[in-house]
């Protein structure tokens, strides 16, 4: 199992296990960041909810202002997650 630190976006997803639903190699984050490796999943109250690294390598505060699931990680662990996360693989959310 493999555990990693991340920087959360405004909404927090339900703390227990999602199914990965979709990846995709590169893409703006709901967050207007430019990010690689995202991983999505479900997340809570009707958004969904991502894994992604910022292309540039920054760890942006949340966009208060707006609804995203936007969760990044470090370049290092997203290449790792990446790695294993397919559609229909557990992901776990803890605090």
């Amino acid at each position: 199992m493999e555990t990693y630190t991340v920087w959360p976006g405004s909404v927090d997803p339900n703390v227990g296990e999602h199914k990965v639903t979709g990846l995709r190699n590169a893409t703006v984050g709901s967050d207007g960041v430019q990010v690689v490796r995202v991983v999505y999943f479900s997340g809570s109250g009707g958004t969904s909810a991502a894994f992604s690294a910022a292309r540039d390598g920054a760890s942006p505060e949340p966009a208060t202002r707006k609804k995203t699931g936007a969760i990044r990680l470090g370049s290092d662990a997203s290449k790792s997650l990446w790695g294993f996360a397919k559609v229909g693989t557990s992901v776990v959310v803890v605090r």
